[in-house]
Protein backbone atom coordinates (compact mmCIF):
# COMPACT_ATOMS: atom_id res chain seq x y z
CA UNK A 1 0.00 0.00 0.00
CA UNK A 2 0.98 3.38 -0.33
CA UNK A 3 -0.01 6.32 2.32
CA UNK A 4 -0.44 9.59 1.18
CA UNK A 5 -1.11 11.99 3.94
CA UNK A 6 -1.17 15.84 2.24
CA UNK A 7 0.13 19.14 4.21
CA UNK A 8 -2.54 19.84 6.80
CA UNK A 9 -2.80 23.35 5.77
CA UNK A 10 -4.77 21.89 1.96
CA UNK A 11 -7.79 20.63 4.15
CA UNK A 12 -7.57 17.24 2.19
CA UNK A 13 -7.41 13.96 3.94
CA UNK A 14 -5.16 11.03 3.92
CA UNK A 15 -5.47 8.18 1.18
CA UNK A 16 -4.49 4.60 1.40
CA UNK A 17 -4.28 3.16 -1.64
CA UNK A 18 -3.02 -0.61 -3.26
CA UNK A 19 -2.03 1.77 -5.95
CA UNK A 20 2.30 2.78 -6.16
CA UNK A 21 1.24 5.57 -8.15
CA UNK A 22 0.30 8.91 -6.55
CA UNK A 23 -0.36 11.93 -7.60
CA UNK A 24 -0.32 14.74 -4.41
CA UNK A 25 0.65 17.71 -3.38
CA UNK A 26 4.40 18.60 -2.66
CA UNK A 27 5.14 18.15 0.80
CA UNK A 28 2.78 15.56 0.73
CA UNK A 29 4.26 12.41 3.28
CA UNK A 30 4.46 9.27 1.70
CA UNK A 31 4.56 5.72 3.12
CA UNK A 32 4.91 2.55 1.56
CA UNK A 33 4.10 -0.91 3.35
CA UNK A 34 4.69 -3.99 1.39
CA UNK A 35 4.76 -7.57 1.80
CA UNK A 36 6.35 -10.31 0.50
CA UNK A 37 6.26 -13.92 0.39
CA UNK A 38 9.14 -15.18 0.80
CA UNK A 39 10.85 -12.83 2.42
CA UNK A 40 13.54 -11.13 0.25
CA UNK A 41 16.77 -10.28 2.31
CA UNK A 42 16.16 -6.46 1.85
CA UNK A 43 14.17 -3.90 -0.55
CA UNK A 44 14.77 -0.60 -1.53
CA UNK A 45 13.24 2.29 -3.65
CA UNK A 46 15.23 3.38 -6.82
CA UNK A 47 14.04 6.32 -8.26
CA UNK A 48 15.15 7.53 -11.77
CA UNK A 49 17.36 10.20 -10.67
CA UNK A 50 19.04 7.75 -8.72
CA UNK A 51 17.85 8.43 -5.17
CA UNK A 52 17.57 4.90 -2.97
CA UNK A 53 15.33 4.73 -0.31
CA UNK A 54 16.04 1.34 2.02
CA UNK A 55 12.89 0.12 3.50
CA UNK A 56 12.72 -0.87 6.75
CA UNK A 57 11.82 -4.48 7.87
CA UNK A 58 9.52 -4.89 10.46
CA UNK A 59 7.53 -8.46 11.44
CA UNK A 60 6.03 -9.09 7.82
CA UNK A 61 6.06 -6.21 6.89
CA UNK A 62 8.42 -3.53 4.68
CA UNK A 63 7.87 0.25 5.34
CA UNK A 64 9.87 3.53 3.86
CA UNK A 65 9.01 6.97 4.79
CA UNK A 66 9.42 10.62 2.23
CA UNK A 67 8.10 13.77 1.76
CA UNK A 68 7.28 14.58 -1.73
CA UNK A 69 9.17 17.27 -3.25
CA UNK A 70 8.98 16.90 -6.93
CA UNK A 71 7.42 14.48 -9.18
CA UNK A 72 9.68 11.08 -9.87
CA UNK A 73 9.83 7.42 -11.53
CA UNK A 74 10.81 4.60 -9.70
CA UNK A 75 10.72 1.23 -8.93
CA UNK A 76 10.19 -1.32 -5.86
CA UNK A 77 13.61 -3.92 -5.99
CA UNK A 78 13.42 -6.72 -3.85
CA UNK A 79 17.23 -7.78 -3.19
CA UNK A 80 16.14 -11.46 -4.89
CA UNK A 81 15.06 -9.75 -8.05
CA UNK A 82 17.07 -11.18 -11.09
CA UNK A 83 17.14 -8.29 -12.97
CA UNK A 84 16.14 -4.95 -11.38
CA UNK A 85 15.20 -3.17 -14.37
CA UNK A 86 12.19 -5.36 -14.97
CA UNK A 87 10.91 -4.19 -11.99
CA UNK A 88 7.64 -2.22 -12.96
CA UNK A 89 7.74 1.62 -13.02
CA UNK A 90 5.71 3.79 -10.65
CA UNK A 91 5.47 7.26 -10.89
CA UNK A 92 4.62 9.96 -8.19
CA UNK A 93 3.19 13.03 -9.43
CA UNK A 94 3.99 16.42 -7.34
CA UNK A 95 1.52 19.03 -7.67
CA UNK A 96 2.68 22.55 -6.47
CA UNK A 97 0.34 24.77 -4.46
CA UNK A 98 -0.43 27.80 -6.23
CA UNK A 99 -0.05 31.34 -4.69
CA UNK A 100 -2.88 33.19 -3.92
CA UNK A 101 -4.22 35.51 -6.12
CA UNK A 102 -5.41 38.92 -5.49
CA UNK A 103 -7.64 41.35 -7.59
CA UNK A 104 -8.46 44.72 -6.22
CA UNK A 105 -11.76 45.40 -7.84
CA UNK A 106 -12.26 48.70 -6.44
CA UNK A 107 -10.71 51.64 -6.61
CA UNK A 108 -10.19 51.18 -10.47
CA UNK A 109 -7.04 52.87 -10.61
CA UNK A 110 -4.00 52.11 -7.74
CA UNK A 111 -3.60 56.53 -7.97
CA UNK A 112 -6.92 58.18 -6.59
CA UNK A 113 -7.37 61.54 -6.01
CA UNK A 114 -9.79 62.30 -2.98
CA UNK A 115 -12.64 64.80 -4.75
CA UNK A 116 -13.99 67.68 -2.56
CA UNK A 117 -16.38 66.81 -0.36
CA UNK A 118 -15.68 62.78 -0.59
CA UNK A 119 -15.92 61.25 2.82
CA UNK A 120 -14.67 57.75 2.18
CA UNK A 121 -12.84 55.79 -0.06
CA UNK A 122 -14.23 51.98 -1.07
CA UNK A 123 -11.48 49.26 -0.82
CA UNK A 124 -13.04 46.22 -2.69
CA UNK A 125 -10.68 43.02 -3.38
CA UNK A 126 -10.98 39.48 -4.22
CA UNK A 127 -8.83 36.84 -2.96
CA UNK A 128 -8.33 33.33 -4.63
CA UNK A 129 -6.37 30.01 -3.73
CA UNK A 130 -6.60 26.05 -4.61
CA UNK A 131 -6.59 25.33 -0.95
CA UNK A 132 -8.85 28.01 0.52
CA UNK A 133 -8.78 31.27 1.87
CA UNK A 134 -9.00 32.47 5.58
CA UNK A 135 -12.34 34.06 7.02
CA UNK A 136 -10.21 36.85 7.84
CA UNK A 137 -7.74 39.19 6.20
CA UNK A 138 -5.73 42.22 7.86
CA UNK A 139 -5.10 45.43 5.75
CA UNK A 140 -2.56 47.71 6.52
CA UNK A 141 -3.37 51.55 6.25
CA UNK A 142 -0.44 53.49 6.00
CA UNK A 143 -0.78 57.82 6.15
CA UNK A 144 2.00 59.93 5.12
CA UNK A 145 2.67 63.50 7.01
CA UNK A 146 4.26 65.97 5.77
CA UNK A 147 6.88 66.59 2.86
CA UNK A 148 10.30 66.46 1.15
CA UNK A 149 12.55 64.62 3.85
CA UNK A 150 10.34 65.06 7.08
CA UNK A 151 8.18 62.36 5.77
CA UNK A 152 6.44 60.32 8.62
CA UNK A 153 4.34 57.09 8.63
CA UNK A 154 1.37 56.43 10.37
CA UNK A 155 0.67 52.30 10.11
CA UNK A 156 -3.20 51.04 10.99
CA UNK A 157 -4.34 47.51 10.79
CA UNK A 158 -8.02 46.70 9.98
CA UNK A 159 -9.38 43.35 9.75
CA UNK A 160 -11.61 42.06 7.50
CA UNK A 161 -13.89 39.53 7.12
CA UNK A 162 -14.56 38.31 4.02
CA UNK A 163 -17.87 36.78 2.13
CA UNK A 164 -18.10 33.77 -0.09
CA UNK A 165 -17.11 30.11 -0.29
CA UNK A 166 -13.15 29.03 1.28
CA UNK A 167 -11.72 29.10 -2.26
CA UNK A 168 -12.54 32.31 -2.80
CA UNK A 169 -13.39 35.26 -0.88
CA UNK A 170 -14.04 39.02 -1.24
CA UNK A 171 -13.23 41.42 1.62
CA UNK A 172 -14.84 45.12 1.46
CA UNK A 173 -13.59 48.60 3.37
CA UNK A 174 -14.81 51.68 3.51
CA UNK A 175 -12.18 54.42 4.70
CA UNK A 176 -12.90 57.59 5.98
CA UNK A 177 -10.17 59.83 5.42
CA UNK A 178 -10.89 61.93 8.50
CA UNK A 179 -10.50 58.64 10.62
CA UNK A 180 -6.73 58.35 9.38
CA UNK A 181 -6.15 62.59 10.02
CA UNK A 182 -5.49 62.81 6.58
CA UNK A 183 -4.66 66.33 5.60
CA UNK A 184 -3.81 68.28 2.07
CA UNK A 185 -0.90 66.54 0.60
CA UNK A 186 -1.06 63.62 2.07
CA UNK A 187 -1.31 60.39 1.42
CA UNK A 188 -3.58 57.36 2.46
CA UNK A 189 -1.45 53.83 1.10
Amino acid sequence: TLQVQPPAYTGLATILGESLDAKAPVGARLRWTLHYAPQPASVALVFHDGRRIELRHDGEAWSADSVLQASALYRVVPEAAADAASSPMHRLDAVPDQPPRIRVLAPERSLTLMAPGQREWLLLFEVSDDHGVAPQARLQVTRTEGTGENIRFHEHALTLRGTGNARTRRFEARLSPSTYGLQRGEDLV
